[in-house]
């Protein structure tokens, strides 16, 4: 699966994005669990080989929890981001890291 992530317009183009999630394929929930590699456009990517039939949950980080503890503060309709394996392929994400 390519993850695509585009955090918001303003965010610094030096910060870092991880993905955190179910298992270790997706980080093990470390906020530095997969890095994510930003590309001109201004997107961050990353690929991971997840098995047929995975289904697990992930957050997008900009490597420490706080960060995403507070924006989860100022936004509450934001959650963890589910992906079945109906969606393998390429799934873009819109971060608020």
């Amino acid at each position: 699966v390519e993850f695509v992530v585009r955090p918001p317009e303003g965010t610094s183009p030096h910060l870092s994005v991880f993905l955190a999630g179910d298992g270790p394929l997706l980080g093990d929930w470390s906020a530095r669990g997969v890095p994510l590699t930003r590309w001109d456009d201004g997107t961050h990517r990353g690929a991971v080989d997840l098995p047929l039939g995975f289904c697990g949950r992930f957050l997008v980080t900009g490597g420490r929890w706080r960060l995403v503890e507070a924006v989860l503060r100022r936004a509450p309709g934001i959650r963890n981001l589910a992906l079945a394996d109906e969606q393998l392929g390429q799934l873009g994400v819109l971060a608020a890291v």
